[in-house]
């Protein structure tokens, strides 16, 4: 095999991916992107119009964008605390503060960071991610420090690594090779391979009509100082194919493709109800507009009068279909419970059941997260030459707060007034402090009050100040 047939070659499953990844990719991105893309169904003699009609309907058809926003509640939970991280031995070392502050030498935290990464293992099944050290040469620790120098982080969607290669090592699966796409241009590309043992860095000219490589530019050969290829994947959702994953929102993005096309139909419908198709003959001479004026030959046959031509289809069925897919959505991200929705309202036992479920996939995404961090710190580790204590760890939360305050507020007022148990009232009161109150210190000093004070200072049927929740 060339060089250059090395370079071209891609992995099997990038190849069968690549669409599909283009597709989760741009649903998520949404706006041009996804217009774009064409997701739209084309009518029948569409392409037969005297104008662009496909390119027209695209233009006034919105995006609703269900991929993004189901990230957005995810990772709103996930990092509503930041993780804790003891650093022991190294706590106070200036190599872990700048790394901490900077993991990808471009000025995003290593929070920042795996948010980020996260984000997109949601959308596209995986991502993978690196841990490289400049070559820099330095006298001393002190220089190094000076100059900010440090092993750094840096991430790759599943377009960017178009080949790869395990190895089985024991009972363990060990990558020996790794081809990236480091840098792009309109005409060359910087591609990158990783062996155990080196490290090649290839300038390409790409062919603009096929995107093949047809020419290496340069070529420049290091050595791999850590004996490893520094590359692992997030994977929140494993596939058989090691290293690759399954997005956990593969359905949603179909869903919404299919909500994508039925406002197409709705604003067609709409537009056409208002504006109806005038069917008439080539003599028949009609004003636009309201009140216009239709002028018929004399001889006309009646039959041959002209003709307003309406949609078949309704409005509300076409909202009602929506609404379905909506409601299939939320059904399968877990947050029926967590969205504003005007279906029919879930009886408590469906809602409780619905919150276990999103804490699970919560907490599974979490675990996940926390075991890629550690990973992600025992390359630095081997990079910085550095040896943590035993006591380093990194504690990511794992249960999710997802009640509905609101709803959980009447249940209590309600109960209240259906008994006359002090005791009970006590409780109820409690329970409506941890509600509202947020403040560990606070919710505590509250509690203790409460269950202080003498039950015969509780008068029957009370109502319960609860406040108005936003």
């Amino acid at each position: 095999m060339s060089l250059l047939d090395k370079l071209n070659h891609k992995h099997d499953d990038y190849i069968r991916q690549s669409k599909r990844w283009h597709f989760q990719y741009s649903s998520y991105i949404g706006g041009d992107t996804y217009k774009e893309g064409g997701y739209l169904r084309k009518y029948w003699g569409e392409d037969q119009a005297p104008f662009d009609a496909y390119a027209a309907r695209i233009d006034v058809t919105p995006l609703d964008n269900h991929v993004k926003t189901t990230v957005d509640i995810y990772r709103s939970y996930l990092w509503r605390q930041s993780p804790n991280r003891t650093l022991g031995n190294l706590y106070d070392n200036p190599f872990v503060d700048k790394f901490m502050d900077n993991a990808d030498y471009d000025g995003q935290t290593i929070d920042s960071f795996l948010k980020t990464a996260l984000d997109w293992a949601m959308v596209l099944g995986h991502v993978w991610i690196g841990v490289d050290r400049p070559s820099i040469a330095a006298m001393s620790a002190a220089d190094e420090i000076e100059q900010g120098i440090f092993a750094y982080t840096t991430m790759y969607t599943p377009q960017m690594v178009t080949d790869w290669e395990f190895t089985k090592s024991g009972p363990f699966k060990e990558l020996t090779y790794f081809k990236v796409i480091e840098k792009t241009a309109s005409d060359r590309h910087t591609i990158k391979c990783w062996y155990t043992d080196r490290i090649e860095v290839f300038e390409v000219k790409v062919d603009s009509l096929n995107q093949e490589y047809e020419e290496v530019l340069s070529m420049e050969e290091m050595p791999n100082n850590l004996g490893k290829i520094p590359f692992i994947p997030l994977i929140p959702h494993k596939s058989p194919v090691t290293g690759m994953g399954e997005s956990i929102l593969n359905d949603v993005a179909d869903m919404q493709r299919s909500i994508y096309n039925k406002l197409s139909e709705l604003e067609q419908t709409i537009r056409l109800s208002g504006h109806p198709m005038l069917a008439k003959t080539a003599e028949t001479k009609a004003q636009a507009g309201a009140g216009g004026i239709i002028t018929l030959p004399d001889d006309m046959d009646p039959g041959l009068y002209p003709q307003l031509l309406q949609p078949s289809g309704s409005v509300e069925s076409i909202l009602a279909a929506i609404q379905h897919d909506i409601d299939s959505i939320n059904a399968m991200t877990h947050l029926g419970a967590v969205r504003s929705t005007k279906g029919a309202a879930m009886s408590g036992v469906a809602l409780q059941t619905e919150r276990q479920l999103l804490n699970s996939k919560l907490s599974d995404l979490s675990d996940i997260i926390e075991e890629t961090e550690y990973k992600i710190w025992n390359l630095w580790f081997e990079w910085m030459d550095i040896t943590p204590g035993p006591d380093f760890k990194v504690e990511y939360i794992k249960t999710f707060d997802t009640r509905d305050a609101s709803y959980e507020m009447t249940v209590l007022e309600k109960a209240k007034m259906l008994t006359t148990n002090m005791d009970f009232h006590k409780w109820v009161e409690v329970e409506i402090a941890k509600l509202t109150i947020h403040d560990e210190d606070e919710q505590n000093e509250v509690v203790t009050s409460i269950m202080e004070t003498p039950a015969t200072d509780f008068s029957v049927g009370d109502d319960l100040d609860t406040g108005e929740i936003a």
